[in-house]
């Protein structure tokens, strides 16, 4: 995963959830303890290792880690 990316709410996203793909905007970002968790706080932008410790709900109705984001 790419460390130098930020991500910030209202950015489009691509991500892969169980091999299926699409793309949406993100709509509000949690910020997690450890990876796979699916609650935290609440931030407006994340980056570098933070990324994966995220939840990122999106425009769509679906809501990704952030593994499963596609940088």
């Amino acid at each position: 995963m790419a460390m130098n990316v930020t991500i910030k709410i209202g950015d489009e996203v691509n991500y892969s959830i169980l091999g299926h793909y699409g793309t949406a905007k993100v709509e509000s970002i949690e910020l997690c303890n450890d990876e796979w968790q699916a609650y935290g706080e609440d931030v407006k932008e994340v980056s570098g290792d933070g990324i994966k410790k995220a939840v990122f709900d999106l425009d769509n109705g679906k809501w990704v880690y952030g593994n499963q984001l596609i940088l």
